[in-house]
């Protein structure tokens, strides 16, 4: 269950990458706005890095934006069952708050973004699994 419906076009569902994933109810064409997590922004909040917690780091909770600061929320969201690809569909527009197909997605694919193109400030190193 998600706090945030901010992709009315998906379903959350068992994944063969990670526990969990998100997936298409329908079919998107490239270019197709997937996530638009743009009405609830107020709900996040901005902190210091060095203020997540573990929790918030292992599951990706959290929204870079520069070197010193992220955005996080308590609210859970369908962003947060988007699992890595290195071959993804999905495109994260981290300042425009979307997430967009960057090819066709049929219905019942699971969408991925690629987390390596996710900015990441110098002192926060990738998950060895990616």
């Amino acid at each position: 269950m998600v706090d945030i419906d901010n992709a009315p076009d998906t379903y959350i569902g068992s994944s063969s990458i990670q526990g969990q994933g998100l997936f298409a109810s329908k079919d998107y064409k490239e270019g197709d706005i997937i996530l638009d997590y743009r009405p609830w922004k107020e709900t996040f909040k901005k902190i210091e890095w060095r203020f997540l917690n573990q929790y918030q780091i292992d599951h990706n909770w959290f929204i870079p934006v520069d070197d010193d600061c992220c955005l996080t929320s308590d609210l859970s969201s369908k962003i947060h069952y988007i699992n890595h690809s290195k071959e993804s569909n999905g495109n994260w527009l981290i300042n425009d708050l979307l997430i967009l197909a960057n090819k066709d997605i049929k219905k019942d694919e699971e969408i991925t973004i690629d987390y390596r193109l996710e900015y990441r400030p110098t002192r926060r190193c990738w998950p060895t699994w990616i």
